[in-house]
């Protein structure tokens, strides 16, 4: 009788054992109806880059497509903005606490300068 329940056991330890590696399997467990992927952050809308002491802070910038850049001249310096693509980016003259706003409507790269000050640059990133 020992004997036939401890094989009685066995079989039940194996049948559990089936049971529950083959439920890691299931297409309609949770865990295989969400991936686990990182989800990215959205682009912002709106982003501000002040333009003091003959730097663009942040130099790097990431906005939506739709969304706009507003430059603020903090500099005693006036500056003049210019995008190594064509008609992008084209500021006019950005006075001492002037500003200027571009909206990107094609989403890229868009790296820009100040023609005035060639050491100044940036680049927008339109995603």
């Amino acid at each position: 009788m020992r004997r036939r329940s401890q094989l009685g056991l066995g079989v039940l330890a194996v049948l559990l054992c089936v049971t529950f590696t083959s439920c890691g399997d299931n297409p309609d467990s949770p865990s295989s109806q969400y991936p686990t992927t990182s989800i990215t952050e959205p682009a912002p809308i709106a982003v501000t880059v002040w333009i003091t002491d003959g730097q663009f802070d942040p130099r790097s910038v990431e906005v939506a497509v739709g969304g706009s850049v507003m430059w603020i001249n903090g500099d005693v310096n006036p500056h003049l903005l210019v995008s190594a693509t064509p008609n992008v980016i084209q500021s006019p003259l950005i006075g001492k606490a002037a500003t200027y706003t571009r909206t990107f409507s094609s989403p890229g790269e868009y790296p820009y300068y100040c023609t005035l000050r060639n050491t100044l640059k940036g680049t927008v990133t339109v995603r």
